[in-house]
């Protein structure tokens, strides 16, 4: 099975990608899905290959003034949280084309509750994205997740974090994009 996803996709290739050494188990968990208003616990990730995507609400939304952000070509420098978008719109992809084949996405937001709630539901929208998003910012506490690093966690069928990264790391693209080879 082959999907077409979206290799346009730049990466950043000064960034590297952590193997967990000692694979951190997820902690077990329970929330609500902010899109659906259902329940999703760590029950969701069992027996599959899971890509946990970190969200900051806040820093998407945070442009800084200074230093100016490297944007790929053709971004306009206006454009909030392109990297955000990006990353989104490639596990949407992941989740559409590789649900039926065990791989789970679950994005895990963090900022004030109902503001991010609000938020995470625009975004969605306006990416067509729909995967599970919670609010659960002790996830990120569980995880050791530092807000300003946008992180994806990619999980095995055992429940395990094995590998961390940036959303624009070679690695962590690669993965998503050709989930095939790790099946």
């Amino acid at each position: 099975m082959f999907a077409a996803l979206p290799h346009e996709m730049a990466v950043d290739g000064e960034g590297s990608v952590d193997i967990i050494e000692l694979p951190l188990p997820i902690p077990s968990f329970d929330a609500v899905d902010v899109l659906t208003g259902r329940r999703v616990t760590s029950a969701y990730l069992v027996g599959k290959l899971a890509f946990l995507i970190f969200v900051d609400i806040y820093d998407f939304d945070y442009v800084p003034c200074w230093p100016p952000p490297k944007l790929p070509p053709g971004v306009i420098a206006e454009e909030r949280g392109y990297r955000t978008k990006r990353a989104l719109s490639v596990l949407q992809r992941v989740h559409e084309v590789f649900s039926g084949a065990e791989v789970a996405v679950l994005g895990v937001l963090r900022g004030p509750a109902s503001w991010t709630e609000e938020r995470a539901k625009a975004l969605a929208e306006e990416l067509g994205t729909r995967f599970p998003l919670i609010h659960n910012e002790e996830l990120w506490l569980a995880l050791g997740v530092d807000p300003y690093s946008h992180s994806i966690l990619v999980v095995d069928r055992e429940g395990r974090a094995r590998l961390r990264g940036r959303w624009d790391d070679p690695i962590i693209c690669g993965l998503g994009l050709d989930c095939q080879h790790l099946m």
